[in-house]
Parts: structure tokens; sequence; C-alpha cells
């Protein structure tokens, strides 16, 4: 089964203001958490950012794969993580 995670990008950018949804590679299926911090491609270059949460299932038919992962601990929390989505929807 093939996973997928949600990631907001940890740039500063209205280009980057919303999640972008990245295929989760088998070699890293087991140890992948929502929290985590991961490197993921962007556009030409590589990037880091913060998997909000995991799918298995998009809509989104392209989609590139993570590359690694940061931490192998979560860095951000379930409380956290619901503050960010709230903070998003509420102010931008």
């Amino acid at each position: 089964m093939t996973l997928y995670a949600e990631v907001i990008i940890d740039l500063i950018s209205n280009a980057v203001d919303q999640p972008f949804h990245y295929r989760v590679p088998p070699s890293l299926s087991t140890i992948i958490r929502a929290g985590q911090k991961v490197k993921v491609p962007l556009g030409n270059r590589r990037t880091e950012g913060y998997v909000l949460r995991l799918l298995k299932e998009t809509e989104i038919v392209k989609l590139r794969d993570i590359e690694a992962v940061s931490d192998p601990e979560p860095l951000l929390n379930a409380e956290q993580l619901a503050l960010i989505s709230w903070l998003s929807n509420r102010y931008y």
C-alpha cells in the first residue's frame, strides 16, 4: 500500500502557503510520523518541511517522493499540529 504525506514547507512565501502532497517511499513508510521534519524536493531545489498528516489516498496525480526524515522524533505534537491548522484557517 502506498502512503502519502501532507507537508508544509518551511519557507515564508505566498508561493508555498499551502500544504503539498508527497509520496512516502517504502524505505521511510515504517518510520515516518506526523510532526516530523523531512527533506523534500520543491521545484528544482531541496528544502525542509513538516509532515502535517499521513494519508492513504490523494487526488494529486503527479507526486514526488520525500527524500529523507531529518529528525527521528516528531518536533511537533498533535496539539501543535491542530493549532497550526486552526491558525492557518483563521488568519490566512
